[in-house]
C-alpha cells in the first residue's frame, strides 16, 4: 500500500493518508539507538528530511502481527525503491530492535547494522558526507 506521509510523530513513526484513512506507521525492525549521540529531536528531524510529504510504500511481514501494542502499523517502509528502515539503521540514529523478536529481515538489519554501527552519526539535515547516499551524516 502506497501512502502520502502527512505527519512524522517522531523518528520511528509517522502518520500516512490512503484515501479518506489516517493511518501511524511505526518503522518495522528498528528502535532509536541508545547512545549520546542519538537526541529524540536529532532523529525526528531525520525522519522529517526523508519521508515528511513524500508518498512511501508500505509493505508487511507477514510472518509478524501486523501492528504493535498501540495498534501503530509495523511495515518495511520504501521511498523510490530505497529502504527507509535500513537507511536510518546506517544512520547511528537506530539499531536492530528487540520487538518484534522475529521478523524475516532480522538477519538482513542485523548485518547493516553491524556494518555501519561505527562509522556514522547524524548532524543536521543539511550535512551530506559522501558515501550516506542522500542520508544526512557525518564522521
Amino acid at each position: 500500500m502506497k501512502v502520502v506521509v502527512t505527519r512524522v510523530i517522531d523518528g520511528l513513526t509517522f502518520e500516512g493518508s490512503y484515501l479518506d484513512s489516517i493511518f501511524t506507521v511505526k518503522y518495522l525492525g528498528i528502535e532509536l539507538s541508545k547512545s549520546e549521540q542519538v537526541t529524540v529531536l536529532q532523529a525526528k528531524e531525520l525522519n522529517k528530511f526523508l519521508v515528511e510529504g513524500k508518498e512511501v510504500l508500505l509493505i508487511p511481514d507477514q510472518s509478524i502481527k501486523k501492528s504493535d501494542d498501540k495498534h501503530f502499523l509495523l511495515r518495511y517502509v520504501y521511498l523510490n525503491g530505497q529502504s527507509i528502515n535500513k537507511r536510518i539503521l546506517t544512520s547511528g540514529f537506530a539499531r536492530v530492535s528487540d520487538y518484534p523478536h522475529t521478523f524475516s529481515k532480522r538477519t538482513e538489519f542485523q548485518e547493516v547494522w553491524e556494518k555501519n554501527s561505527n562509522n556514522n552519526y547524524i548532524s543536521t539535515p543539511n550535512k551530506l558526507r559522501q558515501g550516506c547516499g542522500t542520508l544526512p551524516c557525518r564522521k
